[in-house]
């Protein structure tokens, strides 16, 4: 994984506009790219390189990452290239669908319940304001919105999760987020309609066995 330090990443950039701020997050970009940064020790800042570190993240379902951004020894954010965004938080999936082939669709989220299965982890957030595609491949963009089954299931966080969180700010159920999104992307992208919600690991596997025979 690259990394180049937060100051000489912002000093490099010409002309930088601001996206979006949210409390201790900053959303920046240029003609090139999205610089997504964060405050020192925000609750969530070991996740992005922890779903590197597994293998869960790579060059199919994360394309359009460069750089982790790093001050001081510690993960300050990280570099996205710019690409066609499929959507709003409340869009459907309409826009992704006409971009993709229905092979490419089903190709991502095998990748994506694979791994899941494997190593006990999920993106918690995929709704299509955090898919792009990048050079005509899907790429996830939130990278933050990566949980593990202990936590969405069971209220469990690993090592690498938030061990201090806000209750208030977290969706109830857990996984509710994380169900509600995936069932849209399988229902709408591949015709995959499961008729239980993702509220437990067997229900993972189960999907993740359906997507095997398309």
């Amino acid at each position: 994984m690259e990394e180049i330090k937060l100051k000489e990443a912002l000093k490099a950039s010409q002309k930088l506009s601001i996206h979006h701020q949210k409390r201790e997050r900053l959303v920046m970009y240029d003609d090139s790219y999205y610089y997504k940064t964060w405050v020192p020790g925000w609750e969530h800042s070991h996740v992005p390189r922890h779903a590197f570190k597994i293998g869960f993240y790579d060059e199919r379902l994360t394309p359009a990452f460069r750089k982790m951004l790093v001050e001081a020894g510690v993960d300050r954010g990280y570099i996205m290239s710019r690409g066609l965004v499929v959507g709003s938080s409340k869009d459907n999936w309409d826009k992704l669908i006409s971009e993709t082939t229905y092979e490419q669709r089903l190709v991502f989220i095998k990748n994506i319940f694979e791994k899941a299965v494997a190593l006990r982890c999920v993106p918690s957030d995929m709704a299509p304001s955090n898919v792009i595609l990048y050079n005509g491949e899907i790429s996830l963009i939130d990278l933050e919105a990566f949980q593990s089954f202990d936590w969405l299931f069971y209220g469990k966080p690993q090592y690498w999760e938030a061990q201090n969180r806000n209750l208030k700010k977290v969706p109830q159920p857990l996984w509710r987020d994380m169900s509600k999104n995936l069932l849209s992307y399988l229902e709408q992208c591949v015709g995959l309609k499961h008729d239980k919600k993702l509220d437990c690991v067997e229900n993972i596997i189960k999907v993740n066995n359906k997507l095997k025979v398309l």
